[in-house]
């Protein structure tokens, strides 16, 4: 039972650092842009999230296990079966 709030908790902060690494980039691009908040929100919030958590897993699983302390943790979680994101993309390779 440890161990599944532990992969939990490993889930939720590689979850949240990508969403403050959008919001303060966002806020730097409101006084670049001179557009406000809430507009610039919208368009780019979610998907500056999304491509930077997309990025930094790519570089994790076919780089380095690493670069995953970009996403807050350095391990990243292991699933139900014991398997890594690394373990189920090379078997689809197969």
């Amino acid at each position: 039972m440890q161990e599944l709030f532990r992969q939990v908790g490993v889930g939720f902060i590689r979850t949240v650092v990508p969403l403050a690494v959008a919001y303060l980039s966002q806020l730097a691009l409101v006084k670049q842009l001179g557009v406000t908040e809430d507009q610039l929100a919208y368009a780019l919030g979610l998907a500056f999230a999304a491509a930077y958590w997309l990025a930094v897993r790519i570089f994790e699983v076919y780089v380095s296990p690493r670069f995953g302390r970009l996403l807050g943790t350095g391990s990243a979680p292991v699933y139900m079966n014991g398997d890594t994101a690394a373990d189920i993309v090379n078997a689809a390779k197969r």
